[in-house]
């Protein structure tokens, strides 16, 4: 969905003296070897005996750019294994710019160095994605395969996260964060991971470091939330000491900017909603859960979605003439029509808890990517991009975790929104339920069953069905 979370440029930019960047000039050690394999691990299929990961946030003219180094070695001992690495993959994307990268074979006869003409590129089966990758032939088992590449793009230092748990055993995670003298970034290990230790480097800038030794493979479990309960560390950069300001993308800054964005107050824009909702013919004396659905059912009834990420699809005039909206159209048309309603509403940011929990303690923007509407006099939710569910139907991986609460706050003429942190609770059993009505009947010679059922679903068990 697209971010409507404005983040004004609290980033000093300083002349600073040319400074070497460790990423742009790394290079293969000798630390990796087959003797350097843990003994616990000789057996196993597959590990990743270095995972190595630096992101290296450089002052350039008038701009924060963000060097990426991923530094990965990794031992394969089967069939299956050799599978999974006889293609090393490299990014690929219009907003990177690869900067360096090399790959090397590690065997008992020796090592293999790898070079440009190993590097081939493919197109996906649609031919609209292209693949990157080296080329490993002739791969052995025993062999560990050891490749790195660094690319730089624009600054990402809102708020993300990295996982650190896979499928595979890891032998060594290693994972720093480096930043000019006056950026200071803040992380949360989560899940088990060793907290982040703060240093400074010869030359005067902040390093955050991350080591973890025999890291274990995630296995598989039914039912489980395998990724919001892996090891991961969460980050952002927290504090500009040039500024003075210590408490960078938090929460609180961001609800008036995000009520303002889902609100159109545009004269032109307004009189489009308000001509809508008298097409809706609503009353007072409808109930307000009525009213609700009514301008929930008019969106999603009578307009069509289109995933697409095209700003045309977000643009109210567009969205009525054109009877067409995108997930973040929906959260704009839907915001206004109550608003223009008199509909007492909030603003719910959050995301889903099977990829990663609203973390209380930590507040980062990489947690608020999904929107929902809360009605406090109903105290009840409305999921603005699922077509298939009605109000008070969310999908349940939006409860049972923490959302962004905005509400609007009118002092005399002028309007503003504040935010908290609330948990979303847990939906009634009795809301999502699988009814058998069976009735059974033996005729005359009590030989013969005449069996009549009905089948009702309820709630997520009901949208389940229809899809």
């Amino acid at each position: 969905m697209k971010s409507i979370l404005l983040v004004s440029s609290l980033i000093v930019w300083n002349a600073l003296s040319a400074q070497k960047l460790y990423t742009t000039d790394y290079q293969f050690n000798d630390s990796i070897q087959l003797s350097s394999i843990d003994p616990e691990y000789v057996e196993e299929e597959e590990v990743l005996l270095l995972d190595k990961t630096i992101h290296e946030f450089v002052l350039s003219e008038n701009s924060l750019d963000e060097y990426v180094l991923k530094h990965i070695a990794v031992y394969v001992n089967s069939e299956k294994a050799i599978e999974e690495n006889n293609k090393v993959y490299l990014p690929l994307s219009d907003n990177y710019k690869m900067v360096e990268e090399g790959c090397r074979v590690i065997r008992k006869s020796g090592v293999q160095e790898l070079n440009k003409s190993n590097i081939q590129q493919t197109s996906g089966d649609d031919e609209s994605e292209q693949y990157r990758y080296y080329a490993v032939d002739g791969l052995e088992q025993g062999s560990i395969v050891e490749y790195y590449y660094v690319y730089q793009r624009p600054a990402k230092y809102t708020g993300t996260y990295l996982t650190i748990q896979s499928s595979i055993p890891k032998q060594r995670v290693a994972f720093e964060i480096i930043s000019p003298d006056h950026l200071i970034f803040k992380a949360k290990s989560m899940n088990g991971f060793p907290k982040g230790v703060a240093d400074t480097l010869g030359d005067g800038r902040n390093v955050l470091r991350f080591r973890a030794n025999k890291v274990p493979a995630m296995e598989e479990e039914p039912w489980s939330n395998l990724a919001a309960n892996g090891m991961r560390v969460v980050y952002k950069l927290a504090e500009n000491t040039y500024t003075g300001n210590s408490s960078m993308h938090n929460y609180a800054p961001i609800s008036q900017n995000v009520w303002n964005n889902t609100h159109t107050d545009d004269k032109g824009e307004r009189k489009l909603i308000q001509k809508e909702l008298k097409k809706l013919k609503l009353s007072d004396n409808m109930e307000l859960a009525d009213r609700i659905r009514a301008i929930e059912n008019h969106l999603k009834f009578d307009y069509g979605v289109i995933d697409a990420s095209d700003d045309r699809l977000s643009d109210i005039p567009f969205m009525i003439e054109n009877k067409v909206y995108n997930e973040y159209g929906a959260v704009r048309y839907l915001a206004s029509m109550f608003k223009e309603a008199g509909i007492e509403h909030e603003i719910v940011l959050t995301n889903e808890r099977n990829e990663s929990f609203v973390d209380p303690e930590f507040e980062c923007y990489c947690h608020l990517q999904e929107y929902l509407f809360y009605f406090p006099e109903l105290d009840q939710y409305l999921d603005p991009s699922a077509n298939l569910y009605r109000l008070p139907l969310i999908d349940s991986d939006f409860r049972d975790n923490y959302g962004l609460f905005i509400s609007s706050l009118t002092i005399g003429d002028v309007e503003s929104a504040s935010g908290s942190l609330k948990k979303i609770p847990l939906s009634n059993y009795q809301d999502n339920m699988q009814l058998m009505d069976i009735e059974v009947k033996l005729n005359e010679d009590q030989d013969v069953a005449l069996v009549k059922s009905k089948l009702t679903w309820t709630g997520m068990d009901a949208a389940s069905n229809m899809q």
